[in-house]
């Protein structure tokens, strides 16, 4: 009797490659546009900033990075006017323009 060796086990294969792909696909439909914000929202989140900053209040912002959605609950450290960066009490950072939305 011949052994059938590797060519038993190439069906396997390709359902292994195609996982990979699915998970391609997958993180492809996950993509957002990122939404365009006015001129009046933008204003109403760098006073929401402001005031939390001064306050030392917790913030929950919205923003959007690598075409994800995310949202994170914490206290700003330094607002930084000139890269328009704020960094947080944990030192993570994001910029103005990937904010969509700020609650207190």
């Amino acid at each position: 009797m011949i052994d059938r060796g590797i060519i038993k086990w190439q069906p396997f294969d390709s359902v292994m490659s195609s996982n990979e792909i699915k998970k391609i696909i997958l993180s492809e439909k996950a993509k957002v546009n990122k939404p365009q914000l006015s001129e009046d929202q933008q204003i109403i989140i760098e006073q929401t900033l402001l005031e939390a900053w001064h306050n030392n209040i917790k913030l929950t912002i919205t923003y959007f990075k690598n075409n994800k959605i995310y949202k994170l609950d914490k206290k700003i450290l330094k607002i930084i006017s000139i890269n328009k960066k704020i960094i947080f009490e944990d030192y993570f950072f994001i910029y103005f323009d990937q904010i969509l939305k700020v609650s207190i």
